[in-house]
């Protein structure tokens, strides 16, 4: 009497027969396996806006001093005259900020050093400045 060849029945990789209990069991030891690896693994914010941004501040433009941080559009600089501005434009050695007061002003790079940005509570980036001549042949 020759076995039968029931192709229900699962097999492992040596070709031997298991019983459904194995299989069962093999299977939870490779979900609890899974959840092991999720668990060690970062979780994603789904939420970006609750989040600081990750990127840095970019390289300064060719006109720019090297060496100094220098804010992108959409930022926000802390200027110790006028109070918290958006960065509008910049180009080349300016800025454009726009003031408090909703004005929009112009200032050379050359006349503004920049900070380390820090975050908000509302994420945003916001480069603190000093006002003052930048030499660019002194560190």
């Amino acid at each position: 009497m020759q076995p039968s060849d029931d192709s229900n029945d699962p097999e492992d990789s040596q070709g031997t027969t298991l019983s459904w209990g194995q299989v069962a069991q093999a299977s939870q030891q490779q979900a609890s396996q899974q959840q092991t690896s999720q668990q060690q693994a970062q979780p994603v914010p789904l939420n970006r806006a609750a989040t600081p941004r990750q990127s840095t501040a970019r390289a300064p433009e060719a006109g720019a001093p090297q060496g100094i941080f220098v804010p992108k559009r959409k930022d926000w600089v802390q200027h110790p005259n006028l109070g918290l501005c958006e960065v509008e434009v910049v180009r080349g050695d300016q800025i454009m900020l726009k003031l408090p007061s909703v004005r929009r002003k112009w200032f050379r790079l050359s006349y503004l050093q920049f900070g380390s940005p820090e975050h908000d509570e509302r994420g945003r980036r916001i480069f603190p400045a000093t006002v003052g001549r930048v030499d660019p042949t002194k560190p």
